[in-house]
Formats: C-alpha cells, structure tokens, sequence
C-alpha cells in the first residue's frame, strides 16, 4: 500500500511537468530556430516540433508506464508470501544511448549528478526507508522516483521520436528546469509519507548534519546502513569516496538484485559487512553491491583449515589493507617491479614473462609479510577476484596485438582500485568507468593491424589516459571527465578518418562502375558474336575499338539512354555485313562515316581506325569468299591474331575487349555454396566493424573495417585504418569466404560488459 501511494504521488508530479515541457516546447524551439544561421538547423526545430506535437500522448505514457512498472515490480517483492521467489526483469535492459550519441549520455551524466547532489539527504533516506519495506537493500539510482532513474524512463520515452541531435539537447534542457530542478519536492513528499505510515520515522535530516562528506558525490551507490549495536554499538556513517552520476539498465538492474529472493531478515554482515582494519587501525564501512554480496561465498575460495583471524600486529608488523596493498603496487610498478606483464626489472631472462595480475601480485606481496590472501575482507577478496577473472575473460576475446596488451594490462590496477571504492561498478551497466574501459577497448581494437602504432594519434592518446588513470584516485566527477574527454577525440579522429574514408567509398563507386560499364560491354559482345563466325576484321574492329564507344555509352549516360541504344544498333549494322550476299559500297560508307564520328567523339586513334575500315572493306570486297573462308575447317580467333592476317573468317570463342575494369563475374558459381544463414550473418554487419581477413591460401590476415555499401551493386568495401580501400566484395563472396572461415567478425564495443556477464554466468552454473 505505501508503494502504491507513492507511485501516484510520482505520476501525478511527472504528469504535470510533462505538460509543462509540452506547454514551452514550441516557443523555445521558434525561438532558437529563429537564432539560427543555417537552413538545415532551422529545419531540424521545425521538424521537431511537428513531431512533439504528434507524439506527445505516446511519449508521456511510455514515461509513465517505465515508472508505473518499477513500482509494480517493487510491491510484488513486498507482497510476495514466498522470500525466496526470484524476481527478473521483464524487457530488455536499458542502454541510454549508442556510440554515435555519446554527447547525450555527457549531458545526462552533468544533469542527473547535479540532481543527486541537490537532494542527497532526501535520496539516502528514501533509500534507507524502501530497503526496510523490503528487507532487503537498494541503492537510491534504483529507485523509481530518483533523478536517475526518472531520466531513464524519460530517454526510453523519447526514442519514439527520432529527433534530431541539435532540438534533442534542447529538450532535455527543457527537461532539466522543468523535472529536475523540481524533484526535491516529490523526494520530500515521499519521505513524509512514509515517515507518517511509520517507516522509521526517526530518521531526519540531522543524520547529516556536521558530516560534509555524506552527499552523493562522496558515497557512490548511498548505501550507508543503519547497523544494530552488536556490529558496532551505535549507528555508522559509511565512509566517503567519491562519486557522480551512474545510469542503471532499468527495471533489470533493480530486480536482478533481488535474483535470489528478498530476505526477511539478512543477517549481520550479510548485506553490511564491516570491512577490515584499516590505516591507523580505524574500522571503515563500505557500500555493498547485490552482485558481490550475492556471489562472494562463490568467488572467495575457502581453505579446509583457514588460519586463525590475525590482529593487526599479531606478526610484528601492521596488518596491511586491500588500500595500502593496491598502493604498494602501484610504487612498484613505477619503480618498475613486479606489475602486470612485466617481470622484476632485476630478473635476468629471455624468456617471455607471464601474465601476472594483480591478485597474483598481491598474494606474494602478503606471503613476504606472513600474510594470505584469505585473510583480507571477504568482500575485498571477492572484488579482486572477479576482477582477475574479468581482465582474464577480456584477454580471452581481445583481438590485440602484443604492444598493445601490455597497455591494456595496465589497467587492471586502477580497476581493482576503483570497484573497491565503488561497487556499483559492477552493478550499473552505463557506469561511467565500464564505459571507459569500453572505449579503452574500442579504441585497441581500432588500432589492430597499425604497423607503426607510435606515430598513430589516437594510440598515444589512448596511452596518455591509461597513464592518467593509473594515477588517478576514485573521483568520479574527475573520470567521468576523462571519458567526454576521450570520447571527444575518438569522434574526431572517426571524424578525420571518416574523410578519408568518404574518398575510399568514392573511389569504390566509380570502380563499380566502371565495372559495371565493363561487364555490359562484355556481355553485349558476348551475346552477338561468342559462337558464331566473322571476318576477323570485323571481329578485331569490334574488341578494340567500337568496344570504346560502347563502354563510354553506358558509363556516362546508362543502358537506357540514347547514346547506349544508338552504339548498339551502329554495331549491328555493321555486323550484318557479314551476311550480305553483295557488299553495298555506299551504305558502307556511310556506316563508315558515322561510325569515325563516333570514334574521334572518345578521341579514338584516327589512323587506326582507318586502317580498321579498310581491313574490313577488303574483306567484305574480296576475301570473304576466299576458299579458305569458305572450308568447313574455320580458323580459331586466336590463330588469325597470331599471323595477324584480318581476311580469315574466324570463330569466337572469347570476348577481349580493351577496357579498363573487371567484366568477370566473380559471384558466378557461388549460390550453391551458401545458405541464408551465412548470408543473415553478412547482412548483420553494420558499418564501422571490424574483421580478420585472411588471403585465399590462408596465411597472412589483415585487419580491416566495414567503411560502407556501394548502392548500385550491394557491394562491402572495407579500409584499414586510415580509411585506404583494401578490400571490396560481393554479399556472396564474404559469405563463402565466411563459410571457409578466412573472415571473422572481430566486436570489442562491449568487451568488459560482455566479460562480465560471461563470468556471472559461469559463477551462478558453479553456485
């Protein structure tokens, strides 16, 4: 019942500022239209309000609707009689916004981190007041009423619209004044409701009152818990590390922390653990993650006989935290240890190092103190642990050569840093720090195949943020930074890329012309003389000259133009010369005559084409009849080319016209070998990805990407990296060549997401 009032108390707040946005929509986009310098900006408002105004209804209960179903989703936990049903999202997980929108997602993260900031007081005690209706703990960006998740619903609301990029941006400033600027108010309703239904409404405002740190940039997924005096004799204040805005998957996100069924009552140091001892012996408190919690007995390996609980100067010597571990890697790596791939600079050996990562590390660095690895925080324990299995997971389907592994290895320590500080890490699936490891991998992925990967840009800019995340602490307003940065400048260098590979497509297309061109020529040649039987004059003027004319024809004016139709019926004329009983010398001089108008029009050799003429003139006249012409035995076209005698009558058997192109039929053959299975996996290629391509004798590979489609013949043409044409083939061509396995598709633009979800999927198999 209580989640009930406080859906409708959230619908009728979004309803209301959803009109208000529709209200001023129109005027603001005339308004910027009209500030406009450009037609095409102008267009886009104007087209954006026409769609607004049609889609209003549709997008307002769409918004709805997302909120209306979390609430529900919520009310089943707490109704449900069985704690131990497990609830799973119903849809698909929410991804905000693709690759090419990455200027949007910058814009959510700024508004939705300014939002949680503004009202961390009243989220943290939403939170705390929701987690005991359910009996189980969710983090306040799950929540339906957050700014987060209300954003959310927002973007999946206006995807309906396909508005264009710039009134896009608009409307969610529109948004931001008109929703976020004014959630305070619901969040207040909210928490005096349930305060007046009896949800520990001994909470307040005064629970941060003298504590700077407690806000929502300082305790990343606001998990701080109220514990009972037998964890730690009076309320706690989890300790702060820094934070912004992360956008959840969701209804997903939120349920799936509740797979295993929401507890009654979660035991001590189930869902809040106290973490170890830390420096200066001072406890410290950290926020919890579904995932870890839900997994760590699975992940941390337990011995038979664990060792008796060490105190902190039981061995002589301060016990060392998973913080002063990691720090002491970190010195290491910069003095050149110990540290990823890298053996001890003072190891003399030429054999090539093994990965370590920084588990392993770890393990001997508390072995030199008499420590085990055991015997850190279970939940520490389970975070470096999956940790270790996601870089190792990511290496398995990392397509990188060996300069740039050791680059990517490097980012594992920071990684182990920063999901200790923030576990939501592994929970949020547009996380700011995923996505920037995606990018990270992308961006690898990209450089495959560069030979000289120093000079390249976008590798040394990938080098400067690894090495600016290596020292970087776990702010992360300062990494959400980092990533616009570095999304920034890969969309210019996709933007400087892209130029050269408009050229490549260009340049493919008039290939494929020509080609085409080349092909019909060969064909309408092909159809009137392979099989039968012509002066060798005739034949001779047919390849090397008239082809010309025929072929500039269909490549400047196509096969339906009047210049294509005209050279075709020129060519006929002079090929029923051969039949003729008497040779017409003035009809042949009038063909002659239009024919030389034709030739000199493609500045054709004029003395060529002359003596042309008057080989077939001399044929005509005289030597068709010879006897040789007239025997059954008829002189291949090759052999009358060899002697060079134009008076043979000869049988054509191939077509050689000099031309430029390629008039072979190179798909010929190929239908029997595929199925539309192998052909749905070429359709699904999208522009932009990758793949291994290896030569026809299946040795070398080279790595290129998909720059685009040539539209007059469906044609794949793929570059390398600096946009230079390399390969270009038909739909059927890649499929066979598919088939035989010399091209594999190669996608790292969700390496560590994909990584992730394999492992979980393993450790729920193991559990």
């Amino acid at each position: 019942m209580p989640l009930k009032m406080l859906g409708d108390r959230t619908n009728q707040f979004l309803t209301e500022r959803a009109f208000f946005i529709f209200d001023q929509v129109t005027d603001t986009f005339f308004e910027l239209a009209d500030g406009m310098t450009e037609a095409s900006q102008q267009t886009q408002y104007y087209d954006a309000i026409k769609i607004l105004r049609a889609d209003k209804t549709n997008v307002l209960n769409l918004w709805l609707d997302g909120i209306s179903a979390a609430f529900s989703d919520i009310a089943r936990v707490v109704d449900s009689e069985d704690s131990d049903q497990a609830y799973k999202a119903s849809g698909n997980s929410l991804s905000l916004l693709g690759d090419d929108n990455l200027e949007e997602v910058v814009v959510f993260d700024r508004m939705v981190s300014a939002a949680n900031t503004k009202n961390h007081q009243d989220l943290h005690l939403l939170e705390r007041r929701i987690s005991k209706l359910l009996n189980n703990q969710i983090a306040f960006q799950q929540l339906p009423m957050s700014p987060e998740f209300i954003t959310d619903q927002f973007a999946i609301a206006m995807r309906a619209c396909d508005l264009a990029p710039l009134p896009k941006l608009s409307l969610l400033a529109l948004y931001e004044g008109a929703v976020l600027d004014q959630i305070s108010n619901l969040l207040a309703q909210c928490n005096q409701l349930l305060k007046d239904l009896g949800v520990l409404p001994e909470l307040g405002p005064e629970m941060f009152a003298g504590d700077e740190n407690v806000n929502l940039e300082s305790t990343l997924g606001g998990r701080d818990q109220e514990f009972s005096s037998n964890n730690l004799g009076e309320s706690a204040v989890s300790s702060p590390i820094s934070s912004s805005r992360h956008q959840n998957s969701g209804h997903q996100n939120f349920l799936e922390s509740f797979e295993d069924g929401p507890k009654k009552n979660p035991a001590p140091g189930d869902q809040f653990d106290v973490c170890q001892v830390g420096r200066g012996g001072q406890a410290e408190l950290k926020s919890r993650s579904p995932l870890i919690v839900n997994f760590k007995n699975v992940l941390v390996e337990k011995e038979v006989n664990p060792p008796k609980e060490i105190s902190p100067k039981s061995n002589g010597h301060d016990r060392l935290s998973s913080e002063e571990l990691l720090d002491i890697l970190k010195n290491n790596s910069v003095n050149g240890w110990v540290i990823d791939d890298r053996l001890d600079s003072d190891v003399g050996s030429s054999a090539s190092p093994e990965k370590v990562g920084v588990r392993v590390q770890i393990e001997q660095i508390l072995a030199s103190q008499g420590d085990r690895f055991n015997g850190l925080d279970d939940i520490d324990q389970a975070i470096i642990i999956l940790v270790d299995k996601l870089f190792r997971q990511a290496g398995k389907r990392q397509n990188t050569p060996e300069k740039l592994s050791p680059l990517l290895s490097r980012l594992e320590l920071f990684t182990v840093k920063f999901a200790l500080a923030d576990q939501s890490f592994f929970d949020l699936e547009q996380h700011p720090v995923r996505r920037l490891l995606n990018e990270v991998a992308v961006a690898a992925n990209t450089l495959v195949g560069v030979e000289t990967l120093e000079n390249d840009p976008l590798f040394k800019k990938l080098d400067e943020v690894i090495a600016r995340l290596e020292c970087a602490e776990t702010d992360l307003a300062q990494l959400t930074d980092l990533l616009s940065d570095f999304v920034k400048f890969t969309e210019w260098d996709r933007q400087r890329i892209g130029v050269l590979e408009r050229r490549a497509m260009e340049e493919a297309a008039a290939n494929e012309k020509i080609d085409a061109a080349r092909k019909s020529v060969d064909e309408l040649l092909g159809f009137r003389l392979i099989g039968n039987q012509f002066g060798y004059a005739l034949v001779h003027f047919s390849e090397k000259a008239w082809s010309h004319v025929l072929f500039r024809a269909r490549l400047k004016y196509g096969l339906e133009s009047d210049q294509w139709v005209q050279a075709v019926h020129l060519l006929d004329q002079l090929l029923e010369l051969e039949s003729m009983s008497e040779f017409d010398k003035d009809f042949f001089d009038r063909l002659t005559a239009t024919l030389t108008e034709s030739l000199n029009d493609i500045s054709y050799d004029d003395y060529e084409s002359q003596r042309m003429f008057s080989n077939i003139q001399q044929y005509l006249l005289e030597d068709k009849n010879k006897a040789e012409n007239i025997h059954p035995v008829v002189f291949d076209k090759y052999e009358a080319e060899q002697v060079g005698d134009y008076s043979l009558r000869v049988t054509v058997e191939h077509i050689d016209a000099d031309l430029p192109g390629e008039g072979e039929d190179v798909d010929k053959g190929l239908h029997g070998l595929i199925d539309d299975n192998l052909l749905a996996e070429i359709d699904s290629l999208k522009k932009g990805a990758w793949v291994e391509l290896s030569d026809e004798e299946g040795g070398c590979s080279k790595h290129c990407r998909l720059i685009g489609k040539v539209e007059s013949t469906g044609k794949y043409v793929f570059g390398d990296r600096n946009g230079r044409n390399i390969f270009v083939a038909s739909r059927n061509h890649l499929a066979v060549k598919m088939k035989e396995e010399k091209i594999i598709v190669l996608d790292n633009s969700h390496l560590f997401d994909e990584a992730l979800s394999k492992i979980i999927h393993d450790t729920r198999k193991i559990g």
